[in-house]
This record gives structure tokens, C-alpha cells and sequence, in this order.
């Protein structure tokens, strides 16, 4: 797990976490991170409709073909949140094409309660297949805040914060006939087991310690 500081913070600015989100009333919308991934200019992109806010407009520069993968990755990516975050949490995934044939994508979530919020970010890099092979990188980054009550007694407030960073390289097992089918169940699997890995270091470890030091 990273415990370099100035790297992790960087990459925090240049993500903009915590997330914003962006809630509008536009049919086909649902609310959506803001984020450098999917900022154009000085608008957003919606990963549901493809349009700039403000304003509405679609983006010009997008291809159809990464555009209707990363609305699957999109759809997946949404009832992975709802089974672990809840239905009132807010999850995105933005795709890239890369120069070479492939393509890479974030995956975010943000989880908020009345005590503080939960932040999740996965910056995935996938190669080209090669000989049913596929080679994944996916670089985590988990920001966890509960912030004090403001009507606690001066001597029980205090924050519980966590910020843990983890990268994982994997080999996985593509299909010819359903090479999409076959990413969404690869970067799942490697992000399922990531998060859980993440969530249990801070439930072991960051939050037992903050209560030592209190």
C-alpha cells in the first residue's frame, strides 16, 4: 500500500477528491462524479447521455464505439455500487481510447452520510489482448472522512481519516467471441478485490488506531 504522501496528494488534486456531483432534472440523466476525467473545457461530460454541462450540448470528440462500452461499464458499474455503497451513493466510469487499440477508464464512487463521506478511485489501464491474454493496471486510491459532530462535547470531537493507495498488475483470461464481456468481469473482479483489501485495512488498523490515540 503507497505511503507516499506527496504523490497521493497530487493525484487527489488532480482528480478533484472529494468528488463533486452533478444532480440534474434532464431526462436520461442520473447524477455524476465531476472529475478531470471527465472534464472538457470548462463543462463535464455526463457518462449517461454524453452531454456538456452546463449547458447540455454533446460532446463532439467522442467515439461511438467507447462511448457504447463505457454506457455498459456504466450500467454494471451502477448495481456494483448499489449492492455496496447503497442506492443513495453515486458511481461513474469514464473510458479513454488509448493510441494503441486499447483503452483506459476511471472508476469512482462517493458515499456520503450526515457524519462524513467515502471516496473511491480506480484509474484502470488495459493493453491490447494478445493470444486470449490480457494485461490489466489498476491504480486504487480510497479517501475515508468522518468528520465530528457539531454538538459532541469538546473532549469526543476529533476526525477518523483514512487515505490508502494500492496498484495491482494481472494477466487475465480474455474470450475472442466476447472480448467486452470479458474486460467488464476482469476489471470487476480486480476492483471488487481491491476495495474489500482497502476497506479491510481501514477497519483493522486506521480506525482501531484513532481510537488509541483518543
Amino acid at each position: 500500500m503507497s505511503t507516499n504522501l506527496d504523490a497521493t496528494e497530487a493525484l487527489l488534486k488532480r482528480h478533484q477528491i472529494p468528488f463533486r456531483v452533478l444532480e440534474l432534472a434532464e431526462e436520461g440523466e442520473k447524477p455524476f462524479l465531476l472529475c478531470q476525467s471527465n472534464k472538457v473545457g470548462e463543462k463535464y461530460r455526463s457518462p449517461w447521455t454524453n452531454n456538456l454541462y452546463p449547458g447540455g450540448e454533446p460532446d463532439p470528440t467522442d467515439s461511438d464505439e467507447i462511448r457504447l462500452f463505457e454506457t455498459k461499464m456504466n450500467h454494471v458499474w451502477d448495481a456494483y455500487k448499489n449492492l455496496y455503497y447503497g442506492h443513495d451513493s453515486i458511481g461513474s466510469v469514464y473510458l479513454f481510447p488509448t493510441d494503441k487499440g486499447s483503452f483506459q477508464g476511471f472508476f469512482g464512487i462517493q458515499k456520503k452520510c450526515s457524519s462524513g463521506s467515502w471516496n473511491s478511485m480506480h484509474l484502470v489501464h488495459v493493453d491490447t489482448p494478445e493470444e486470449n491474454m490480457c494485461n490489466y493496471r489498476v491504480e486504487s486510491t480510497i479517501m475515508m472522512a468522518i468528520e465530528p459532530e457539531t454538538n459532541a462535547k469538546a473532549t469526543t470531537k476529533f476526525d477518523i481519516s483514512a487515505l490508502l493507495s494500492k496498484e495491482v498488475t494481472k494477466n487475465a483470461k480474455v474470450q475472442p467471441s466476447m472480448v467486452g464481456s470479458s474486460h467488464i468481469e476482469n476489471i470487476g473482479q480486480l476492483i471488487e478485490a481491491i476495495e474489500i483489501d482497502l476497506r479491510s485495512a481501514i477497519e483493522r488498523v486506521h480506525v482501531p488506531k484513532t481510537q488509541e490515540i483518543m
